[in-house]
């Protein structure tokens, strides 16, 4: 009875020990699992690796390209600068050579004149007294009627630029400067432009100061009218407003600048560029610089942007280079990324990038 018992508890044993055997095949399962997710989180990452590695490789391959083109338009640009020199050179030479000319016609003009006057005297001497004293009649009487000659004829000029420019003559009565002055104080600012208007037809040393006080009404109007007026002051525009800018605080600096834009002057230069006149050219060239110098640039951003003409597109962007401003540069990189640029606008927008922040370097060290 006793072994009977003990056979019985063995086989008790033995079958509380077969379960055994299956928890171990699910610790191995579980640890399989997780070996399989380890390795699939490792190829993950090593694709993700892989995909970086391949993303620098192309970073690094457009940033040499990118430098190329860099190290090729600063090639372009130093033979451009080599070049401009070079013409600047000639055009000295040839100035001077000019020059030099001038005062050889000059001295020759002189000769002559002595000359002449020499053979007068020469010949007065050997006249007799009374062919001398008729010759004296005849140059006087000549020479009074060329001055009433010239007299008239600068009354005529003088009375047809006074109605071209719509002014009355000046007369004992009123005194027009003073009239004008008085017209800049009005309350209306219609009036204070027209006074600008009038003032600008006034060739005096007052009127500078009063357009370029102008400059500070906070009257739009008023502001584009003294650009205006200031534009028509002098023979030379560009002169006119180097002196107002060089005298003027900066926010009078900026206030020129934006009442070149706002007048319609600079429309109008920039019109020009395109024309066959190199004078013109010249005088919107300078007076665009002189605005983009005074911090308006919008209008030069425009036409870079939708002109039609590639040559005045290009030529605006190596002015807006030419002022050194840093301000341009943030514009200038949104217009290098965009995908409707001709090629050489980007070009040359790349190159003006390179040409300011390589000044505003050479500024700081």
């Amino acid at each position: 009875m006793i072994k009977t018992e003990q056979a019985a508890n063995g086989k008790k044993r033995r079958s509380r020990r077969k379960p055994e055997p299956d928890n171990a095949a699910v610790t191995v399962d579980e640890t399989c699992k997780q070996l399989e997710e380890e390795l699939q989180q490792r190829q993950a990452k090593v694709a993700a690796r892989e995909l970086e590695r391949k993303r620098l490789e192309d970073e690094l391959r457009l940033a040499e390209e990118e430098w190329n083109r860099v190290d090729s338009a600063t090639a372009l640009l130093e033979e451009k600068v080599k070049s401009r020199e070079e013409e600047a050179q000639k055009r000295i030479a040839q100035s001077t050579d000019a020059a030099s000319a001038r005062k050889t016609i000059e001295a020759q003009r002189h000769r002559l004149e002595e000359a002449l006057l020499l053979a007068k005297q020469r010949k007065r001497t050997e006249e007799p007294p009374v062919v001398v004293a008729a010759t004296q009649h005849l140059e006087d009487a000549t020479r009074a009627s060329d001055t009433a000659s010239v007299a008239e004829s600068e009354l005529t000029v003088i009375d047809a630029a006074t109605t071209e420019k719509g002014i009355a003559p000046i007369s004992s009565n009123g005194d027009l400067l003073a009239k004008v002055l008085e017209g800049l104080n009005s309350k209306s600012s219609g009036d204070r432009a027209s006074a600008l208007t009038d003032l600008s037809r006034i060739a005096c040393d007052q009127a500078f100061s009063a357009i370029s006080k102008a400059f500070d009404d906070p009257s739009p109007e008023v502001r584009n009218a003294a650009a205006k007026a200031l534009y028509g002051l002098e023979p030379d525009p560009s002169s006119a407003f180097t002196r107002a800018l060089r005298a003027a605080t900066p926010e009078r600096r900026q206030q020129i600048g934006i009442s070149i834009a706002g007048s319609g002057l600079a429309s109008d230069a920039l019109g020009s560029l395109s024309g066959q006149s190199r004078e013109k050219k010249h005088e919107a060239l300078t007076l665009l610089f002189l605005m983009a110098k005074a911090g308006e640039i919008r209008p030069l951003m425009t036409t870079i942007e939708d002109d039609q003409n590639l040559e005045v597109r290009l030529t605006v962007v190596n002015l807006l280079a030419l002022t050194g401003r840093a301000d341009i540069i943030p514009p200038f990189r949104r217009l290098a990324v965009r995908g409707s640029l001709p090629a050489e606008v980007r070009s040359a927008v790349m190159e003006a990038i390179y040409q300011i922040s390589s000044q505003q370097r050479e500024n700081r060290l």
